[in-house]
């Protein structure tokens, strides 16, 4: 099946959204809230404890902000699944439910593979950027007290090596594009057989991706006055599911023919 347009996958979203787009909202609004009472928990710790917000190497510092990042983990890596949920739902059937959440809270076993699969995406980003950085952040530190020419030199290929390293970094994220939604759809793959079928999807439609994401730029500095948020947000993580309802659901049809959702069909062929 040949993918669709940028401009098919967003009127699907747009249709996808009727009737449903203040419950759509307001699950992106929980996720919101659930993330602000961490930041809200946090700054109470440091004020109650005395501890300033600054990059000092106390160990009061280091402890608060080493829970705080483990609890942000563990609370919001889960919930943020959940919202993946319920769109790839509304992708798939035209409707979601509020409870899918907090899906991944509900066994042992999927709330540990939601949080083994982020960690090694995250790990995975990180680290590329890190390591790539690196080149360019030396030339940058090394051209100063050589001559002007020198200096000059050394700056340039710095500055160009930190584009590149950018350029590799966005290409390794836009290759896990899909593990949110593979840890969706399947429930027998390991964290690394997810990550695997990303990157293996993920080939050849990297720029689709990153095209669909720049599409909605506009919308994101509108969100700036508050009130756009309500339609910007719901449209954006409806268009996003679509898209890989549609890739991944390519891979299954030529694997297992199961990509025959009526509801999606029907949005389909109405675009």
């Amino acid at each position: 099946m040949k993918l669709m347009k940028t401009s098919q996958i967003k009127s699907i979203a747009r249709r996808q959204l009727k009737g449903t787009r203040i419950q759509a909202f307001s699950v992106i609004l929980m996720t919101f809230f659930i993330m602000l009472s961490i930041q809200l928990l946090e700054a109470v710790c440091r004020y109650s404890f005395a501890i300033p917000a600054t990059l000092q190497f106390d160990y009061k510092n280091i402890i608060l902000t080493a829970v705080w990042l483990l609890v942000s983990m563990l609370l919001l890596w889960p919930v943020s699944i959940g919202k993946t949920k319920y769109f790839l739902s509304l992708a798939v059937a035209g409707k979601g439910k509020k409870s899918n959440l907090f899906a991944y809270f509900s066994t042992g076993r999927s709330y540990f593979k939601t949080i083994v699969t982020t960690l090694i995406t995250s790990l995975m980003v990180l680290c590329t950027l890190f390591f790539s950085i690196i080149p360019g952040m030396l030339l940058l530190f090394w051209g100063n007290g050589h001559t002007i020419s020198i200096d000059v030199t050394l700056q340039l290929t710095g500055i160009f090596l930190l584009i590149t390293a950018s350029a590799v970094t966005v290409r390794v994220a836009l290759g896990l594009a899909l593990v949110p939604y593979l840890l969706v759809k399947e429930h027998k793959l390991l964290p690394v057989a997810i990550i695997r079928r990303s990157q293996k999807l993920m080939k050849g439609n990297r720029l689709r991706v990153l095209y669909l994401f720049i599409s909605f730029i506009g919308w994101f500095f509108l969100c700036l006055f508050i009130v756009p948020i309500f339609y910007a947000l719901p449209y954006y993580e409806a268009s996003m599911a679509v898209l890989a309802q549609q890739m991944t659901g390519k891979k299954e049809q030529e694997e297992r023919e199961i990509y025959s959702t009526i509801e999606f069909q029907k949005l389909v062929s109405q675009v």
